[in-house]
């Protein structure tokens, strides 16, 4: 996957029946926390929030993938209080589709 708005896997690796991936570093935390500490998101922020989070669903969309586990703790912040560069995460309940 390769979009502004979905995290980015550098190194997948196995070491004694664990399994290591290694993503960016989201320092801004959760959405969920971000939301939970101001008590709300503005209508502004909601849209740039929402805005970001529809261009990584329809990337997916567009690539045959269905996420399957969108929430507020599912989206970083790039950087603290900043939520113009939002990550989506968890992909472990993710799945391929056909038409």
């Amino acid at each position: 996957m390769d979009h502004p708005n979905i995290i980015n896997v550098r190194e997948i690796w196995e070491w004694d029946k664990m399994l290591f991936i290694v993503t960016d570093y989201c320092y801004g935390g959760e959405l969920f926390e971000h939301v939970l500490d101001r008590n709300a998101l503005s209508e502004s922020e909601s849209h740039v929030v929402m805005k970001q989070c529809l261009n990584a669903l329809n990337y997916l969309n567009a690539n045959q993938v269905c996420h399957r586990d969108i929430k507020l703790e599912n989206l970083m912040l790039q950087n603290p209080n900043d939520l113009s560069n939002l990550k989506l995460i968890d992909f472990g309940l993710s799945k391929r589709f056909s038409e």
